[in-house]
């Protein structure tokens, strides 16, 4: 294992304009085949998403994640309308059946329901940790 394995590589400006020095805006398909495959001919094979980036979750479900460990997160307001179909909304533009990590994007999103449900999700193998 390379200290390179060890990297997460952060997905947000795959899916909006974000970043005080973007002079760019989201890079276009092109641009993130090179970046994800330069990640992987790297080994950094570990993605950090979120559905709170905009469209990140479908440009990477269109790219195709199968060599990496995906990490994605909820949103507070996930967890009020159903992190369920939140979880499953995420899965389906992955186009993945699981992801590595599942995370709140805020610690005070965790309530014992939504903790129950993640346990639930990790015993069904949809995610690891």
């Amino acid at each position: 294992m390379s200290n390179l394995s060890k990297i997460a590589l952060g997905t947000v400006q795959f899916g909006i304009d974000y970043g005080i020095s973007n002079k760019l805006g989201k890079p276009d398909q092109h641009v993130v085949k090179q970046i994800l495959d330069f990640a992987l001919a790297n080994e950094i094979t570990t993605l950090d998403t979120a559905s709170a980036y905009g469209d990140s979750e479908l440009v990477l479900g269109n790219y195709g994640i199968s060599d990496f460990k995906v990490i994605t997160k909820f949103l507070p307001q996930e967890v009020e309308k159903g992190i369920e179909s939140s979880f499953q909304d995420s899965l389906t533009k992955l186009k993945s059946k699981s992801v590595y990590g599942y995370l709140a994007h805020r610690a005070d999103s965790i309530d014992v329901k939504t903790w129950s449900f993640l346990k639930h999700l990790k015993k069904q193998d949809k995610l690891k940790k």
